[in-house]
């Protein structure tokens, strides 16, 4: 009897946690796909600008410190431009990406904190081999609203494996442009 007690007390309790990280799990994914869609009329709305990156410093810093369990969050146009930010050893990275002919300029700058999104602590620049619109989370705009998950793959800057999610909009001033924005979340 106490094995019959025992087993029942623990299938009982191990299907009590799978219910409570899958609500878990649920929540965090609803989350992401509700900040997507806010980024995504933001878009729309011509806010949301990739090249920007003093207006979108402002936007996406209080963006990745409220996503939490989001490694990155990624805005790249079809024109191979790229805006990136990341937290890093408790600073906060961003990338503005620029194709030059053959070749891609990352522009880093780092910051203290979300909460000085004009004052960077230092920059830098590197020459990569890189298309933001070779990566899995690139992806024309085809049904509003619509987010668009990954398979696991590896994730450019950091090197983990994870997985994106991603909203596309065309661009507001021509039909020709648009733009994506992806959330990396890693294993």
């Amino acid at each position: 009897q106490y094995f019959s007690i025992r087993t029942q007390f623990t299938e009982g309790l191990v299907s009590r946690i799978a219910k409570e990280e899958l609500s878990q799990l649920v929540k965090f994914i609803d989350d992401i796909e509700e900040q997507l869609g806010v980024a995504q009329s933001w878009g729309e709305n011509g806010v949301l600008l990739v090249d920007d990156t003093d207006q979108i410093n402002k936007k996406l810093f209080p963006f990745l410190e409220h996503l939490k369990g989001v490694e990155s969050i990624i805005v790249a146009n079809n024109a191979g431009q790229e805006y990136f930010i990341t937290r890093k050893n408790g600073s906060v990275v961003t990338r503005a990406l620029t194709q030059q002919g053959n070749e891609t300029v990352m522009k880093y700058s780092s910051y203290s904190s979300t909460a000085e999104p004009d004052s960077p602590v230092s920059s830098w620049e590197e020459t990569v081999s890189y298309d933001p619109r070779q990566r899995p989370w690139f992806r024309s705009p085809q049904n509003r609203g619509k987010v668009h998950w990954t398979p696991l793959y590896k994730f450019f800057q950091s090197g983990k494996y994870g997985t994106s999610a991603s909203v596309a909009w065309t661009d507001p001033t021509s039909s020709d442009s648009f733009t994506v924005m992806a959330v990396d979340v890693s294993l």
